[in-house]
């Protein structure tokens, strides 16, 4: 096996590992994102709405991008 095959089976077998983890709840890192203040209160008012802290659905996002293994279009 040629050491690019190898290497392309190592970053497939990751990613696989990677999108079918569970992710414990332990929230034990920080995620900083800049945005205009008219954003954020959009933001917040969807999110209000919806039931939902912004934190939460920014985890959510990130989780389902994370399962899909991409970002949506």
């Amino acid at each position: 096996m040629t050491d690019v095959l190898k290497h392309f089976q190592e970053v497939q077998a990751r990613e696989k590992y990677l999108r079918e983890r569970d992710y414990d709840d332990e929230l034990n890192s920080r995620l900083v994102v800049r945005c205009n203040d008219e954003l954020k209160a959009a933001f917040e008012l969807v999110c209000k709405r919806g039931g939902r802290k912004p934190s939460t659905a920014v985890r959510d996002f990130m989780l389902s991008c994370v399962r899909k293994g991409q970002l949506p279009n």
